[in-house]
């Protein structure tokens, strides 16, 4: 059996539980090559005239069909040229029944500097049946400082918040085979989703740079695609570390005397209004430009869940998770989910104010306003009905 067959059957059998009739093993199939491929209609049928693009790739996708991606660079449009673009390498919006994966054993490496990698889906336009596997995404990390980072923390530019693979509503998404990393934002991350399963993903060095509070692997307001109970979202057997926020959160959208924490009355206090530390308490500062700590950012994180699933259990079991910023893997707000056979050790990195560090980095000043919560490691917060064994988690600090 062909390595491109045997792949396909995996897939396969990957695929087996979409919703669509797609027939895989019969399907068509794309091919993209950045180093040889054209990106014209009459190329993308063969390895000998491959298209150049995954995004015109996907432009041109057909139903059931999988794109092999061939060994090489892609990267998207307007690369380096722009702090502030809006290009991905592929839009989501409206994709289904669809494949993207690398080709027999290539390695094919993605990098970003604008939103991301592989990027939306929405209610009206939503993700579906689609799987994503075997590639590097890199994002812009490692080519940002931290002063740069911290002067553009309330600018909104998408070159500070990318984010790798971030689809925004869908259901039946299998992401899978992935390494991601040096994304300023989350590495993979499904919101308004059911369904979704992200699997053996080698995720870090993520979530530095981003002010929206960013977590490496998120689930968050999944809604259910059917009346289903059983156990319909996995995050299995992923590798997740040293995915760290090392900008404190900004939302643009609180009013100044909103705080989604510490149920305070924040307009009780003038101080909040014009923006001052002091005499305003830290809760109402919690995501306004006067916030001088750091209190988010984890390993896997499903988050917000309670609301909005309304039927249907998740699964997090196999993942190792170490030198995240908080914890290691949290469920908040989420209620049905069985956590199991994970190692969660190490977490915490950001700093707290009562165990002084004996390297100080450049970031830390950003989380001296307060210290962070004095947990690291398996965390449970407003979370019902869920299972708990067989997991071996180690806090940094030994009995915190």
């Amino acid at each position: 059996m062909s390595e491109s067959r045997r792949k396909l059957r995996q897939l396969q059998e990957i695929t087996s539980s979409f919703t669509s009739t797609c027939d895989w093993e019969n399907g068509s199939m794309a091919y993209v090559n950045s180093g040889t491929g054209s990106d014209r209609s009459d190329y993308g049928s063969t390895t000998s005239q491959p298209y150049k693009s995954i995004k015109y790739a996907v432009s041109q996708r057909e139903p059931c069909q999988t794109i092999y991606i061939m060994e090489g660079l892609y990267k998207n449009t307007y690369f380096g040229q722009s702090y502030n673009h809006q290009n991905t390498i592929s839009s989501m919006n409206g994709v289904s029944d669809l494949i993207i994966t690398n080709y027999e054993n290539d390695q094919p490496v993605i990098m970003f500097d604008g939103p991301g990698a592989f990027v939306g889906g929405s209610t009206s336009s939503p993700t579906t049946n689609v799987a994503i596997s075997g590639f590097e995404i890199i994002g812009p990390n490692y080519d940002i400082a931290y002063e740069d980072a911290a002067a553009n923390r309330l600018t909104d530019r998408s070159y500070y918040k990318g984010r790798g693979v971030a689809i925004w509503a869908g259901h039946h998404i299998h992401i899978s085979d992935l390494i991601v990393h040096g994304c300023p934002g989350s590495g993979i991350r499904v919101n308004k989703g059911d369904y979704v399963t992200i699997t053996n993903c080698h995720v870090y060095d993520n979530t530095w740079w981003s002010p929206r509070a960013e977590s490496a692997i998120v689930l968050a307001v999944s809604e259910p695609a059917d009346e289903q109970t059983g156990t319909k979202m996995y995050l299995t057997n992923n590798i997740v570390h040293d995915n760290v926020n090392k900008i404190p959160y900004y939302n643009p959208n609180y009013a100044w005397d909103y705080s989604p924490i510490g149920g305070l009355d924040c307009a009780s206090y003038p101080d909040c209004e014009t923006g001052l530390v002091s005499g305003c308490p830290w809760q109402c500062r919690y995501g306004k430009a006067s916030q001088d700590y750091i209190i988010d950012g984890s390993g896997v994180y499903v988050t917000r869940n309670s609301d909005t699933y309304t039927n249907g259990w998740m699964e997090l079991t196999g993942n190792t998770c170490y030198k995240n910023g908080i914890n290691g893997l949290v469920v908040h707000r989420t209620h049905r989910c069985t956590v199991r056979q994970n190692t969660i050790y190490d977490n915490g990195v950001i700093p707290r104010l009562d165990r002084p560090e004996d390297v100080i980095e450049d970031w830390h000043v950003g989380a001296s306003g307060k210290s962070r919560q004095p947990y690291s490691g398996l965390t449970l917060n407003n979370a019902e009905d869920v299972k708990l064994w067989s997991n071996v988690v180690a806090a940094r600090y030994g009995t915190s």
